[in-house]
């Protein structure tokens, strides 16, 4: 029989928002737009098969679906619009920004300063535009809730309508921004002396850094628009999220996404197109002798990493997973070199017991996306031994480990320019 109707495969349209709790699905009119290359649904239907009636080796007419574990497997460019959200969700922290990594204007009598801020998701709680324009807007309030005190408060938008964080303390003290309307960001702000009323300040967030936690801080909703329909995915948990370059080329993607329920969508989802990306490129991986020592070498040719969480995703008898948990994190680190003198350093130290740090640099236009491993060591190296156009070039693994201390680092701190 002929295809009347065939269907073609589109590059995917991805819609993502966070969600203001485990268990409320987002709204799409709050979602942000990505462009996949590559994307795999597989909502993982259980079905049970009674066994047939007495006498018959056969199953029964009553196979039935009793539960779902969807995941989604989907290849997407390293762009500033696909980066944060998934890593932010794979290292299952909260966003941080400190008072340094933050520019205030608009504050011509100093009345706030040592700004610190918890759940900074540009696009999302901050308005956001184009790179360089992550802004928080804020105002002051003098004489409020009372005499000897003031309200800060925090908004998305330059008309302050579209309030995220907020609080109020005492002159010459300390003020805690919790959230409001579901935003994710909370922080704290010392205060002066306030004497009046300001409404012209503005927060430009200059970077962001990322956090790991042992258990899933937020989760998000994501729309896959196929072509012929819209899947929506709820509860959704990155489980692992690799990073794949080479010199002077883009950075790519593969993120595998588990959620705790699946559906099929009427809701239209916006046209996303290679126009909405900006794209990080391999600029530089610097290698360094010692923690925090000074490189010793040249870029890497290519660069392979990822970070993959262990989740536990139990039924318990209900028709879609109860809960997402962590139960362990592991991170790869593959590099690839030119052979030199100082690539050989690194291949000798594979028998030694020497911890280094790497220290990972992607740029797009002039901001920076920046990986740094802090306790790391070669642990094989694979060299050629033929002759072709890859006759210089050495590949390194490396064990990436947590430091053996009472209360040890991160081994991996992200941060990036919004």
């Amino acid at each position: 029989m002929a295809i009347s109707t065939p269907r073609t495969q589109r590059t995917y349209t991805i819609a993502v928002a966070w969600q203001s709790a485990e268990g409320s699905a987002a709204s799409i009119s709050d979602a942000k737009y990505i462009v996949a290359r590559r994307a795999e649904t597989d909502p993982q239907r259980i079905y049970i098969d009674p066994q047939g009636t007495f006498g018959s080796n056969f199953m029964r007419d009553t196979h039935r679906k009793v539960a779902v574990e969807p995941i989604v497997d989907m290849d997407a460019w390293g762009a500033i619009e696909t980066i944060p959200i998934f890593l932010e969700s794979v290292m299952m922290g909260q966003p941080t920004v400190s008072a340094a990594n933050l520019t205030e204007a608009g504050d011509g009598s100093d009345f706030l300063s040592a700004w610190s801020l918890t759940g900074v998701r540009p696009g999302f709680n901050t308005a956001y535009s184009a790179l360089g324009s992550a802004i928080l807007y804020a105002k002051i309030q003098d004489e409020n809730p009372g005499a000897g005190q003031a309200l800060v408060s925090l908004y998305s938008d330059s008309a302050r309508t579209a309030l995220v964080a907020q609080g109020s303390g005492t002159d010459s003290g300390s003020v805690t921004l919790a959230e409001q309307n579901d935003s994710g960001l909370s922080g704290t702000v010392t205060i002066g002396v306030v004497s009046g009323d300001d409404s012209d300040i503005t927060l430009t967030i200059n970077t962001v850094t990322m956090a790991f936690a042992s258990q899933p801080a937020r989760f998000f909703t994501m729309w896959v628009d196929t072509g012929s329909e819209v899947e929506k995915y709820t509860d959704c948990v990155v489980q692992r999220m690799g990073f794949e370059s080479t010199d002077r080329e883009a950075l790519q993607c593969s993120i595998r996404i588990v959620a705790k329920d699946y559906d099929l969508d009427g809701t239209s989802v916006a046209s996303a197109s290679f126009d909405h990306l900006n794209v990080y490129s391999h600029h530089e991986a610097a290698m360094r002798s010692a923690v925090d020592g000074t490189p010793v070498t040249e870029s890497p040719f290519s660069v392979n990493f990822a970070i993959e969480n262990d989740l536990l995703v139990p039924l318990a008898g209900s028709a879609t997973p109860v809960k997402i948990i962590q139960r362990s994190v592991d991170i790869s680190l593959t590099t690839e070199h030119a052979h030199s003198d100082e690539v050989q350093v690194l291949i000798d130290n594979c028998d030694a017991d020497t911890w280094d740090s790497v220290d990972i640099k992607y740029t797009l236009s002039s901001k920076l996306l920046s990986f740094l491993f802090d306790n790391v060591k070669p642990i094989n190296a694979k060299m050629p031994s033929f002759a072709d156009r890859n006759i210089d070039n050495v590949s390194l693994e490396w064990a990436v480990r947590e430091n053996n201390v009472a209360s040890p680092d991160d081994v991996l701190t992200v941060t990036y320019q919004p």
